[in-house]
């Protein structure tokens, strides 16, 4: 059995009541934040403070909680930040990858999205900005229906493949 605590409650029972500021977030393998399904959303700006280098999920929001269909993501993988999606039902997800490896307990702002074209992109601190290969063909509209969880995500959701990591991401 496995229990969700309602927001700002936390403990084996839910006693202990939590404090928190929405801007700056701190999450340990198994938190999350959950917000509304993105919307016509083309980019998406933050910051992290990882605290450790270890694989986890830092954004994930997808078509459906059963690990079909789009899916799009943002982790910490073998020491870099990747972008990952899946749009218009095809096989093998979009990966694109930070150039360098991050830095442990210092921030980092991300910006992730897809152009008008439909080609995505990621930018980590002051690296180029990183485009997806061009291809015929590309499908311009994710299907998402899923919350944006941030952090982590509900367990009961099950991740699509592509996304390549099941753990929480753990910092700020």
């Amino acid at each position: 059995i496995e229990c969700y605590c309602p927001l700002n409650r936390t403990g084996n029972r839910c006693e202990y009541i939590e404090h928190y500021d929405d801007r700056i977030l701190s999450f340990r393998d198994g938190s999350y934040a959950a917000y509304d399904k993105l919307t016509g959303k083309k980019n998406i700006k933050f910051k992290i403070r990882p605290e450790t280098d270890e694989d986890g999920v830092i954004l994930y929001a997808g078509e459906s909680d059963k690990a079909y269909g789009d899916f799009l993501a943002v982790v910490l993988k073998d020491k870099h930040i990747e972008f990952r999606y899946i749009v218009g039902g095809k096989i093998l997800p979009v990966i694109i990858r930070s150039i360098n490896p991050v830095k442990v307990h210092e921030w980092m702002d991300i910006s992730v999205g897809r152009s008008r074209a439909g080609l995505g992109y990621l930018q980590v601190d002051n690296e180029p900005q990183i485009n997806e290969p061009r291809s015929a063909g590309r499908a311009q509209t994710f299907y998402l229906k899923t919350n944006l969880y941030v952090g982590g995500y509900d367990k009961r959701v099950v991740l699509n493949r592509g996304v390549a990591v099941t753990k929480g991401f753990e910092g700020c």
